[in-house]
């Protein structure tokens, strides 16, 4: 299957109602990991000294959802999606402080310009 097919598909599920619905039944296939391993990568909670952090795949998941409830634009949808894409690669276990995941705005920025370029998504908004 082309990248633009699959872009086209993610595409579909972003807009569709419930967009969880199609990304969680991606994760479960594994596929996600094959299609966009950045957003499979947010799955999953570590603990250290009894401290954990949210699962930030099921936070973007509900991020989302609740945004689509309220508005149909493709590229605000992901912008959800992508708002914590950075996280896996900046997450660090600070002793007496917990989980930290300082400059994941920024590296995100810089991740999903390459993320979409890879994907063959259309940088085109559509109207």
């Amino acid at each position: 299957m082309s990248k633009e097919r699959i872009a086209d598909e993610l595409n579909k599920i972003v807009l569709s109602p419930k967009p969880s619905v199609g990304f969680k039944l991606l994760f479960d296939t594994g596929l996600l990991s094959i299609i966009f391993p950045e957003m499979a990568a947010l799955h999953g909670v570590d603990y250290v000294e009894g401290k954990g952090h949210k699962d930030n795949f099921y936070h973007t998941l509900q991020v989302l959802d609740n945004l689509s409830e309220n508005t149909d634009d493709l590229w605000l949808r992901w912008s959800a999606i992508m708002h914590d894409i950075a996280k896996p690669a900046t997450k660090r276990f600070e002793a007496g402080h917990g989980w930290t995941f300082h400059g994941h705005e920024d590296l995100g920025a810089k991740m999903t310009s390459g993320i979409f370029k890879r994907s063959q998504f259309t940088h085109q908004r559509k109207k």
